[in-house]
């Protein structure tokens, strides 16, 4: 994935998220960086979001700017990244982010 496009992603996918209690700018960085992880490993942002409907994001191409810099080479281990939305109904902790990469 080149770097435009895995900047413009990170951008659509979390470009309206904002830290909240509990969490800081570090934490929405981290997570960014292991999304761009999965794009990077191959994962397209449509299997991120799956069947969820996301809201437009209408500064997405100037938040893509400041994302540029989470590209790289693929990753050695591959990463893929998952979306739930809360409240959930599984048992997955609700401490956990609502856009939350594993690897």
């Amino acid at each position: 994935m080149d770097q435009a496009t895995l900047a413009t992603s990170i951008a659509e996918l979390t470009g309206t998220l904002r830290p909240t209690d509990g969490t800081t700018d570090a934490d929405l960085e981290h997570g960014r960086l292991l999304l761009a992880q999965a794009l990077r490993s191959g994962q397209t942002s449509a299997a991120i979001r799956g069947t969820v409907t996301l809201a437009a994001n209408p500064n997405a191409a100037e938040q893509a700017k400041q994302f540029r810099h989470l590209s790289g080479p693929k990753p050695a281990t591959l990463v893929r990244a998952y979306l739930r939305t809360v409240p959930s109904s599984t048992n997955v902790h609700p401490s956990l982010p609502a856009l939350s990469a594993f690897s």
